[in-house]
């Protein structure tokens, strides 16, 4: 199996090939990014540090091997670049749970290597489990939420997401968000800069750019401060609350934000796990219904333009192998007939198959191999031939007919002459003699 760093068009080519691609955004924007990715500036052809890391997650799950990914350059580049983020309070433009689940996968991949199974057959399945595993701790560990951060491992993981697994990812999940919240007692009310650097950058110019970059941004915030914008607009309009029947209900801008959070980020992933996500951070189950309604539309209108998901644009944007949905490939497939795309019934041979069913085969199928099954009647399947070895059996097997008949027909010539009785062999003696002579 080669590896991605092996793999032509392969993102440590072209950043050979281009090494001044990374330095043409000089916006404030990617000055913040600066903090959160120090060895940027260096360009190290083995340091991935970049981005969220969730697709390429994807990506080892899938088979693909990536091994400069999860060294500890690279856990040591992103874990100081995460500090120096939630130090300088930008986590509205560089979101915060891509890094969280990156770090935790690189623990994990390092862990399943000092734990390795006795069975060395299982030493692959261990390691892609413990991934999983890591992408929920990473979310339980970034908001203190392990039912959202099991939910989310399920959904973004789900093409290798097995039933085994949701033991040790709700349990490895409970672990980091129990730790989360003992180390919140550390943790002061102080805004500061916080409210300084939101009022500054925050505008809605941005949004598109969060949406869209490589840079690990964040759907949470500005989803928030969309809601958020829209409740104040509407407590403007309705300064005495809005009616229901004779009761009168004051407008909690509250709520707006935490419904148009969980929409946002539900609309970017394609995901339902937000709205669980926005439920288990606040602790209030008051705003329930709005929130999943919200996140219900938001997914529906995302999904209804067969357009991917963040996650799976990223992997398109960095080429990166990955299982596309065949609904958004081809929207016109759920209409379409289960007999308009079965094809005939697949060429196969018996155990006791004669040259000619052997020759019908390889005249009817275009395939490399051709399926061997115990007898028509009990197809269980034995192996598989190679075509071109059936030709070369057709081959021998012609030849040995030619030879036969070849034979068969020269002693039909002798009977035929041989009428005379013994005579008949005498001109054959002559002529023999007469060779022998010569």
């Amino acid at each position: 199996m080669k590896s991605l760093d092996e793999a032509p068009g392969s993102e440590r080519d072209r950043e050979s090939k281009n090494p001044e691609r990374g330095n043409r955004y000089e916006t404030s924007h990617y000055k913040s990014a600066l903090l959160s990715d120090p060895w940027k500036p260096c360009r190290r052809p083995r340091a991935i540090v970049k981005g969220s890391g969730i697709p390429e997650v994807r990506t080892m799950l899938s088979g693909i091997e990536m091994p400069h990914y999860l060294s500890l350059t690279n856990m040591f580049a992103k874990f100081l670049g995460l500090i120096c983020t939630l130090a300088a309070g930008s986590t509205v433009f560089l979101g915060k749970v891509g890094p969280f689940v990156h770090l935790s996968t690189m623990v994990g991949s390092y862990l399943s290597k000092f734990f390795t199974p006795v069975q060395a057959n299982k030493k692959d399945k261990a390691a892609g489990e413990m991934l999983v595993v890591a992408a929920a701790v990473g979310v339980a560990s970034c908001f203190g939420a392990p039912v959202s951060g099991v939910l989310f491992s399920v959904e973004v993981m789900s093409s290798h997401f097995a039933l085994t697994h949701y033991v040790p990812c709700f349990f490895a999940a409970a672990c980091g968000a129990l730790t989360f919240r003992l180390f919140t007692v550390w943790s002061g009310d102080e805004v500061g800069i916080k409210v300084v650097v939101f009022v500054i950058h925050f505008f809605l110019g941005l949004l598109p750019l969060v949406m869209i970059l490589m840079a690990s941004d964040g759907q949470l915030l500005p989803g928030a401060a969309l809601g958020r914008l829209h409740a104040e607009g509407v407590a403007y309009v309705f300064s005495s609350g809005v009616t229901s029947g004779q009761q009168w209900a004051s407008i909690n801008p509250g709520g707006y934000a935490l419904a148009g959070a969980a929409a946002l980020s539900g609309a970017v992933t394609h995901t339902l796990s937000p709205a669980l996500l926005a439920i288990e951070l606040t602790g209030q189950f008051s705003h329930a219904g709005p929130v999943l309604l919200a996140t219900l539309l938001a997914n529906a209108l995302a999904r209804s333009g067969h357009r991917p998901s963040f996650y799976d644009a990223l992997s398109v944007s960095k080429r990166l192998p990955h299982l596309p949905s065949l609904k958004r490939a081809c929207p016109q497939l759920p209409s379409v007939a289960v007999g308009q795309f079965l094809g005939v019934k697949p060429i196969q041979l018996q155990k006791a198959a004669g040259p000619a069913e052997i020759e019908h085969a390889v005249k009817t199928s275009s395939q490399t191999q051709i399926p061997v099954v115990d007898s028509h009647e009990s197809p269980i399947l034995l192996g598989f031939v190679l075509r071109s070895e059936l030709r070369i059996f057709l081959r021998h097997a012609a030849a040995e007919v030619e030879e036969a008949g070849a034979e068969l027909r020269w002693g039909n010539r002798r009977v035929s002459e041989g009428g005379g009785g013994r005579n008949c062999l005498m001109p054959l003696k002559r002529q023999a003699v007469s060779s022998r002579a010569i």
